[in-house]
C-alpha cells in the first residue's frame, strides 16, 4: 500500500493532503489510545509475528489499546541481558530494527539516497561541524520491533532540541523518492557528552502514524547507560545515531554496510563497535 502511495499519479496530491499531514496522525494515534483499538492487538501481533512473553504485562487481563501493545515493555532479564553491567568498551546497539551506517561522514553532504543528499546542520538545527569525518548509524524501525530507545553510555544531555515537521514512512519509498526527507519529517534531538565515546547525537525521527516521540529526561539530566530514553507510540519510525571523528571502532562484521546501500537487523543490545 505504502508503495502504491509513492508511485501513483496522484502521489503528491495524497501525501501534501493525508500521509504527512498531522491530521492523520492525530486520527490514528487517538485510536490506538482508545479502547476500541485492543480489537486488533491479536492481527498486528500474528501478522508481525510477536513473541508475547518477552514482555511485561501492563494489566493482569493483558493489553487494553494498541499503543499500549505497541510501547509495550521487555521483562526486566531482556533488559538486562541486553544490557549487561561492566560492559567494557563495547557499543552497544541503543533500539533494535534495520540498522545501515556511514562513516567519514561530510556534514554539508550527507547520502541519503543515489542522487539524494542533504546538510547534517539543517538537519540538527545547527552544530553539526562536530561530526565531521565521524560517524552515522541509522536504525529504521518496522511496527514489529520494541519501540524504546535506551542509552549507550552515561552522560549529561548537553543539548535537547525538538523540531517539527512532517510525518513520512520510514522505509524506501519515502528516502527515495522525497528530496531532504529527513530534514522535512518531525525530529528530536539529544546531544550527550558520554563517558566513554565523546560526545554523541541522539535524533529520533517521528515516520507516518508517530505522532508522538516521548523522551524520559530533559536538558542537563545526568543518564546512565542501559536506562531507557525514548520511546516511539505506533506507527514506523526511525533513530539516528551521530558520533565524533576518532570516538568508535565498529565491528569487524559491519565492515562490508559501512558506506553501502545495505541494511542488517540488529538486535537490542548487540556489538557495534568498540570505544578507541
Amino acid at each position: 500500500m505504502k508503495n502504491v502511495l509513492y508511485y501513483e499519479p496522484l502521489k503528491k496530491l495524497f501525501l501534501d493532503t493525508f500521509i504527512k499531514r498531522r491530521i492523520s496522525n492525530r486520527i490514528i494515534g487517538k485510536f490506538a489510545d482508545s479502547r476500541a483499538s485492543a480489537s486488533v492487538i491479536k492481527k498486528f501481533e500474528k501478522i508481525y509475528h510477536i513473541d508475547r512473553s518477552l514482555f511485561e504485562k501492563p494489566y493482569n487481563d493483558g493489553f487494553h489499546t494498541l499503543n499500549e501493545f505497541f510501547t509495550r515493555d521487555y521483562l526486566n532479564e531482556v533488559i538486562t541481558k541486553a544490557f549487561p553491567k561492566n560492559p567494557s568498551r563495547n557499543l552497544l546497539s541503543p533500539a533494535e530494527g534495520f540498522l545501515s551506517i556511514h562513516s567519514d561522514i561530510k556534514p554539508a553532504c550527507i547520502i541519503q539516497a543515489k542522487g539524494f543528499t542533504y546538510s547534517l546542520d539543517e538537519f540538527l538545527g545547527g552544530g553539526a561541524e562536530k561530526y565531521d569525518h565521524g560517524t552515522m548509524m541509522r536504525i529504521r524501525l518496522t511496527p514489529r520491533e520494541y519501540h524504546h530507545v535506551h542509552y549507550i553510555d552515561n552522560g549529561i544531555i548537553t543539548l535537547f532540541r525538538n523540531i517539527k515537521g512532517s510525518y513520512y514512512t520510514s522505509d524506501y519509498p519515502a528516502t527515495n523518492k522525497i528530496k531532504k526527507v529527513y530534514c522535512k519529517s518531525h525530529r528530536h534531538i539529544t546531544e550527550i557528552k558520554t563517558e566513554n565515546f565523546g560526545t554523541i547525537a541522539y535524533v529520533e525521527i517521528g515516520a507516518t502514524f508517530v505522532g508522538t516521540i516521548i523522551q524520559n529526561n530533559e536538558f542537563g539530566d545526568f543518564v546512565q547507560y542501559g536506562d531507557k530514553k525514548s520511546r516511539f507510540k505506533f506507527g514506523g519510525s526511525t533513530l539516528i545515531l551521530l558520533f565524533e571523528k576518532g570516538r568508535l571502532s565498529l565491528n569487524k562484521r559491519l565492515d562490508e554496510l559501512v558506506n553501502s546501500d545495505r541494511e542488517i537487523y540488529t538486535g537490542l543490545g548487540e556489538v557495534l563497535g568498540r570505544r578507541l
